[in-house]
């Protein structure tokens, strides 16, 4: 019987590490805490975060629940569930974004109108 050989597992890098380090199943850690801890910029933290999932498969989720956001590290499917709930409600705030984009007439909503604008 031949035995199937698994990939190699992709080595994090450091920043990663370091990252994922500081994110825990028992608490939700935020961008700013990652970002303070690590020295590593706000948007870079959410890239590595993304890097984690998408490329290394590790189970990071993220939610932005009052009182309770940040990352975390998904242990059951409550977590999952959480995480791809928070990633969808993103995605259709985007999808929504795309769409009024797409459909706004930007002769008179072009760069003239804010001229006029007062803050």
């Amino acid at each position: 019987m031949e035995k199937k050989h698994k990939s190699p597992a992709k080595k994090l890098p450091l920043p990663h590490r370091a990252v994922l380090a500081i994110i825990s199943p028992d608490r939700r850690t935020t961008v700013s805490e990652v970002s303070k801890l690590t020295g590593i910029p706000p948007q870079r933290v959410r890239e590595i975060v993304a890097d984690l999932v998408t490329v290394y498969h590790k189970p990071v989720g993220s939610s932005v629940a009052k009182g309770n956001s940040g990352f975390f590290i998904i242990t059951d499917e409550r977590d999952r569930n959480e995480a791809i709930h928070h990633l969808e409600s993103r995605v259709q705030y985007l999808t929504d974004r795309v769409t009024a984009l797409k459909n706004m007439d930007i002769k008179t909503n072009g760069p003239h109108w804010a001229k006029g604008v007062k803050v």
